[in-house]
């Protein structure tokens, strides 16, 4: 492999990232907001 190929799988890997992985995240992040407040109002 050279740079050129490293700097393309690097630089398509935080395009993934953008698109994909920071909307997982974002999901789950609310996800875990709701069962915490559903939890909260059972107490």
């Amino acid at each position: 492999m050279d740079a050129l190929e490293l700097l393309f799988l690097f630089l398509s890997a935080v395009v993934l990232y953008t698109y994909v992985g920071y909307g997982i995240i974002l999901w789950t992040m609310v996800k875990i907001k709701q069962y915490k407040k559903a939890t909260a109002d059972l107490h």
